[in-house]
């Protein structure tokens, strides 16, 4: 009987990453939910080609939520299955972010939701193996310098 490998084993045996099918599978809550899923190939380094990710997710639909427009007030009014269906894009980004932890990737997203006569969803989502984040020692944009003597540096106009 032959033992498979688990696929964190395969990732540090063959040091290769995910592709972009991989991350569409991951995703495939959403996309079942009729969200477009968008690369963003400038965030992705060509040398570590599968190890960062930034991608969008997109959704806009006609609001489900009784949008009204009486005089002064107007807006949605049934925010019942508007909290339903935050529920349901949260609990799917929660299950693609411990898909992804367990490859040994970070995930962050940033999220937008809108709702008024259209619902608009977006999702920025950044992903990065964890081989590839720097320490922060590392980080040649780190601008946090230390100075020891302060009076090193020339003062501005109203300072000399």
């Amino acid at each position: 009987m032959k033992i498979k490998k688990t696929y964190q084993e395969f990732i540090k045996e063959s040091n290769e990453y995910i592709d972009e099918k991989t991350i569409n599978d991951i995703f495939i809550d959403l996309i079942d939910m009729d969200f477009t899923l968008t690369f963003i190939d400038g965030y992705r380094a060509s040398k570590d080609k599968g190890a960062k990710y930034f991608i969008d997710l997109k959704k806009t639909a006609n609001s489900k939520y009784d949008y009204i427009e009486n005089d002064y007030a107007y807006g949605v009014s049934n925010l019942e299955p508007m909290k339903v269906d935050i529920s349901k894009v949260l609990d799917a980004l929660q299950s693609a972010k411990e898909t992804l932890n367990s490859m040994e990737y970070t995930v962050g997203y940033e999220i937008e939701f809108n709702f008024n006569d259209q619902s608009q969803f977006q999702i920025s989502c950044h992903i990065q193996h964890n081989d590839t984040i720097q320490d922060n020692d590392d980080n040649p944009y780190d601008r946090n310098m230390e100075v020891e003597d302060p009076d090193e540096f020339p003062r501005g106009m109203d300072e000399q």
